[in-house]
């Protein structure tokens, strides 16, 4: 470990910080010369770096906020997105900018026109391609440090505990409320807190399902009495709310691995955009 420290710090640039201090920070590219020296992965040489007072250049900006300990628990951090559309397409590109360390991705769609006017990966070049493909190239392209397991297929009830089974919390990016009641069931028999969002016109909600905590049947109903989808049939979903939602789920995650600010709880956090209107509600 001296010699690792040794070697970090030797390649390390400083620099000053904002507040005029000093700070030690290390690159890209030492950052892969440090992995094949040692023979271990980029992202261990980042927490590596992290744990010895080096930071990551990329994550620079981040630990103001997050402090060397929240970057370190975020990158030791597995998650898992289900449903790479709007919301999951946009929940990925975050989660790999600031620097989860193991994505689990899981869809079985492949993309299509109507997804253009939202979907953050699709472009006119990729219509017909799978969705887990193409976000787990996207992810390799935004941080080469981030293990990506991606799983082309529908979460059912034959795959979805071993797929999830690995993840500390999980991302409900669904289309369907079947789909988001089979997620829930699942992450709490595994002991998962279950990030959900939804989003419908201008409209969209985001809570967080502990474990042993009250979920999805506060919104829709008895699993068996729920409709298979909602008002979004009809109103569509605007690209500036999925981006709202997906950002807003993944500040809730953040509140989960490395606890900066203050979660959700057992309330239900509705959004109007049309209006500017931002509403906890907690259901008694």
């Amino acid at each position: 470990m001296s010699d690792m420290k040794a070697e970090i710090v030797g390649l390390a640039e400083r620099v000053e910080g904002p507040d005029g201090e000093s700070l030690s920070i290390l690159g890209i590219a030492e950052t892969d010369a440090l992995a094949v020296d040692l023979s271990i992965s980029r992202r261990e040489v980042e927490i590596a770096a992290l744990e010895n007072g080096v930071i990551p250049r990329r994550y620079q900006r981040s630990i103001g906020t997050l402090g060397t300990d929240g970057q370190v628990a975020l990158l030791d951090s597995v998650v898992a997105v289900v449903g790479l559309g709007g919301l999951g397409g946009v929940v990925c590109e975050l989660l790999a900018r600031i620097g989860v360390g193991k994505l689990i991705l899981v869809d079985g769609d492949v993309y299509d026109e109507s997804n253009l006017n939202r979907q953050i990966h699709c472009t006119e070049q990729n219509t017909s391609e799978a969705k887990a493909e193409v976000c787990r190239e996207r992810i390799g392209q935004i941080n080469g440090a981030i293990e990506v397991c991606h799983h082309r297929c529908i979460l059912d009830q034959s795959n979805a505990r071993s797929i999830l089974e690995p993840s500390q919390a999980v991302m409900d990016c669904l289309d369907n409320v079947p789909d988001r009641f089979l997620l829930q069931k699942t992450c709490r028999a595994l002991g998962i807190p279950l990030v959900h969002g939804a989003v419908a016109g201008g409209m969209g909600q985001v809570m967080v399902v502990s474990a042993d905590g009250e979920g999805l049947e506060r919104l829709y109903g008895p699993p068996d009495e729920a409709d298979r989808h909602g008002v979004e049939q009809s109103l569509g979903n605007l690209p500036t709310t999925v981006a709202t939602v997906a950002a807003l789920q993944c500040q809730e995650l953040l509140k989960i691995i490395v606890g900066v600010g203050t979660p959700i709880g057992d309330e239900v956090l509705f959004l109007d955009l049309s209006s500017g209107s931002f509403d906890r509600v907690e259901f008694s």
